[in-house]
């Protein structure tokens, strides 16, 4: 089992990414959703493509760095791995387990609020808990400004899951 933050980013009036990831039981890449189609069926050269055309001024080390985090989250994040993902709302972080492969939703995608993303990765959230149960080294792990990333400290979440 391994640990991922995944940061959801945007939100819509009163709804976050994060609230609509809660409620629908999937962790999702705001930003992903400026790439159409299945991800997986992509090469390297079009993700990069549709990279620069997303993020247009961005140099090329920041268009790898947003493609390995792509990467990340289609093929590296496996079922059983604990998600952690910051909800700007009720500034609590949400645990949950992947529960299933990456999914891409081609026709109406899912969403709450106003707000639709296709790129999904089904997750069982199980807690929302307040950044200051974490200890000082497993906040500033949580404090990356990277979107999907190992945190380095995990103690207490482990502790939290198990109780």
């Amino acid at each position: 089992m391994g640990f991922w933050v995944v940061r959801t980013g945007s939100r819509k009036g009163n709804f976050t990414v994060a609230d609509a990831c809660w409620r629908r039981g999937v962790i999702t890449v705001s930003w992903s959703d400026w790439f159409d189609g299945d991800l997986r069926e992509k090469s390297e050269r079009q993700l990069d493509e549709d990279l620069r055309a997303w993020h247009s001024d961005a140099k090329a080390r920041t268009i790898g760095t947003h493609r390995r985090q792509l990467h990340s989250f289609l093929e590296e994040m496996t079922i059983g791995d604990i998600v952690i993902s910051p909800d700007w709302r009720d500034g609590r972080l949400m645990v949950g387990t992947i529960t299933g492969e990456y999914e891409y939703l081609s026709d109406s995608g899912i969403g709450s609020g106003g707000l639709v993303f296709r790129h999904i990765r089904p997750t069982d959230w199980q807690i929302k808990i307040r950044k200051d149960r974490l200890s000082s080294a497993e906040q500033r792990s949580l404090n990356s400004p990277m979107t999907i990333y190992r945190p380095k400290h995990t103690r207490t979440l482990e502790r939290l899951l198990a109780e």
